[in-house]
C-alpha cells in the first residue's frame, strides 16, 4: 500500500495547508485492506466520516463500480486522487460525491459542510518511469498482449509485425512494463502478463489521448438519415473494416441503440467516400479512424471486445458506460479478474 499511503497523505496535506482544517486518515496496520481506512474532517462544531476510494488516476472507467458498489452503500464516500482531470471533477460533483487530489482540488459536501477548491495543478507529481510502455507505438504493443496474451511468449518479430511497430518497439515496451510491475519473469526467458486489469485500464485512458486521436480519418454523414437506418445489414468483410464504439455493442448486446457510428477501416478517406457515399461533415455522426490491429475476431464486422469496451467507456456517457459494464461482466472479467 506504500504508494497509496503517499497518495493519501500528500491529499490531506494539501486539503490542510489550503483549508486550515484538520484532517486525519488511521493507517492500517499491517496489510489490511483499503476498505478499512478512515477519513476523519473535523469541522469546528462537528467532525465527518469518509470512507476514501482510492486511486493514481480517476477515470470515466471508474464511475460505474463507484456508484454501484460504494454510494449505494454509503453515502459518504470520498475519492482520493493523484490526478483528476477538470471535467472528471464536474462529474464527481454534480453526483455529489466528495474528492480530494494531491494538487489541492478539493469538493466536500454533506449535510452541513461545503467545501470547493479548484483550479490548482500538480506541482509535486508522483512519478513513475511509463517511458515506452505507452507511447504511441507502446500501446499498439501493449494491445495485442492484452486481446492475445499467449503472444508473450512468442517471438518479438511476431509480436512487431502484429503490432505494426518497429522491432526494437517490442524490446523497450516489455522493459518498460517489467518496471511497472505488468510483466513478471516465471523463468529466465518466460513471462507472464500480471494485473491485468489495473493494465487494461491504463491502456484505455492512454489509448484515447495518445493513440486514438492519431489514428483520425475524419468525421462524415451520409447524404439521407434513412441511409445509415439499416446499419446493422453493413457487410464490412471485404473491405478490411468494421463497427467500433456504440454499433459495435449494439451488435453484441442488442442493449444500445448508435447515436455515434464509430468505424475503423484500412481504407483511405477518398476510398470511403466513394464506396459508401459519405460527406465530410465535422458534425456528422460517422466518425471514421485507422484499424491498428491484424488479429481477428469470431465476427468480423466488429472490433475486438476490448476496443469496444475503451470507446464506450471514454465517451463518459451513462448510456454508453452501462453497456460498457454489460460487455464486460459477460465477456472481459473472467479474462481481468
Amino acid at each position: 500500500m506504500e504508494n497509496t499511503d503517499t497518495i493519501i497523505e500528500t491529499a490531506i496535506e494539501r486539503f490542510l495547508y489550503h483549508t486550515k482544517i484538520k484532517i486525519k486518515w488511521n493507517q492500517p496496520k499491517g496489510n489490511k485492506p483499503e476498505k478499512d481506512v478512515i477519513i476523519t474532517i473535523f469541522f469546528p462544531n462537528k467532525e465527518e466520516l469518509f470512507i476514501p476510494i482510492i486511486k493514481k488516476e480517476f477515470t470515466n472507467i471508474h464511475f460505474y463500480n463507484l456508484e454501484k458498489n460504494y454510494k449505494e452503500q454509503n453515502p459518504h464516500i470520498i475519492v482520493i486522487a493523484e490526478h483528476i482531470n477538470p471535467i472528471i471533477r464536474e462529474k464527481l460533483r454534480n453526483l455529489n460525491i466528495c474528492y480530494l487530489d494531491i494538487a489541492g482540488n478539493t469538493f466536500i459536501k454533506t449535510q452541513e459542510h461545503i467545501i470547493f477548491l479548484d483550479g490548482f495543478k500538480n506541482a509535486n507529481k508522483i512519478t513513475i518511469n511509463r517511458n515506452r510502455a505507452f507511447t504511441k507505438a507502446g500501446l499498439k504493443v501493449l494491445y495485442n498482449l492484452l486481446i492475445n496474451p499467449e503472444i508473450i511468449n512468442t517471438p518479438y518479430r511476431n509480436i512487431a509485425k502484429e503490432a505494426d511497430v518497429a522491432l526494437d518497439t517490442i524490446n523497450k515496451t516489455y522493459t518498460a512494463l517489467k518496471e511497472l510491475g505488468f510483466i513478471i519473469n516465471l523463468t529466465p526467458k518466460t513471462y507472464l502478463l500480471a494485473n491485468k486489469k489495473k493494465l487494461f485500464e491504463q491502456w484505455i485512458t492512454n489509448y484515447e489521448n495518445k493513440l486514438k486521436p492519431t489514428l483520425y480519418i475524419g468525421t462524415f454523414r451520409y447524404p439521407k438519415n434513412e441511409d445509415i437506418k439499416n446499419w446493422k445489414d453493413f457487410n464490412f468483410i471485404d473491405d478490411n473494416t468494421c463497427w467500433g464504439g456504440e454499433p459495435a455493442a449494439g451488435i453484441i448486446t442488442k442493449y444500445l441503440y448508435p447515436e455515434i457510428f464509430t468505424i475503423y477501416t484500412t481504407l483511405t478517406k477518398p476510398e470511403l467516400i466513394k464506396k459508401y457515399k459519405l460527406l465530410p461533415d465535422p458534425n456528422g455522426n460517422v466518425i471514421i479512424y485507422k484499424k491498428f490491429w491484424n488479429t481477428n475476431t469470431e465476427n468480423p464486422n466488429v472490433a475486438p471486445l476490448e476496443l469496444i469496451y475503451a470507446d464506450l467507456v471514454n465517451t463518459g456517457e451513462g448510456r454508453n458506460i452501462e453497456t460498457a459494464n454489460i460487455i464486460y461482466d459477460e465477456y472481459l472479467k473472467n479474462k481481468y479478474e
